[in-house]
């Protein structure tokens, strides 16, 4: 007798797309990353998720750990809070639909911020190795992630003081 996922796997792989697809769609929708990514790659991706639960003030992560996984906010906020250039202390709140931790990733360094949640929480996270392997199969979804990466960085770390001209 086969079990759900054993007949799931036996499956084509397209077929496989279309049921994560069908299955998870309002997850999807909810997720900006994942609008009008192809069948193919969501099927990859959500079978790397694995899914945390998380109480009100529960800590993800805090700066200068190893930078491991990928978050994807399901359900509930996540604050973030970092420095920025200047030692100002910011806050980040990601909401449902947010994915996050992939600019460390990308730039191979411990987090750069503490992560906690702002009430109860439904986090599906995938390990860094894991993501980077599936991004190398899916080029122009790589370009994406770094190009965003460099965006939020960016925004995450640039003062609200402008620089003096140098004279």
């Amino acid at each position: 007798m086969y079990i759900n996922e054993q007949i799931f796997k036996e499956l084509p792989p397209s077929l496989q797309g279309d049921i994560c697809k069908n299955m998870f769609e309002n997850i999807i929708d909810k997720i900006e990353f994942l609008k009008g990514k192809p069948k193919n790659f969501i099927r990859k991706l959500f079978k790397l998720f694995k899914p945390i639960f998380l109480n009100a003030g529960d800590e993800l992560y805090h700066k200068g750990e190893i930078s491991n996984e990928i978050y994807f906010v399901i359900q509930g906020r996540v604050v973030t809070k970092f420095n920025n250039n200047i030692g100002e202390t910011k806050s980040l709140v990601l909401v449902e639909g947010s994915y996050f931790g992939e600019v460390d990733v990308i730039f191979k360094r411990e987090r750069a911020e503490n992560a906690f949640s702002e009430d109860r929480c439904e986090i599906w996270k995938v390990f860094k190795d894991d993501f980077i392997n599936l991004l190398d199969e899916f080029e122009n979804i790589k370009e994406e992630v770094v190009n965003s990466a460099v965006e939020k960085d960016k925004f995450m770390f640039q003062s609200n003081q402008e620089e003096e001209p140098q004279e």
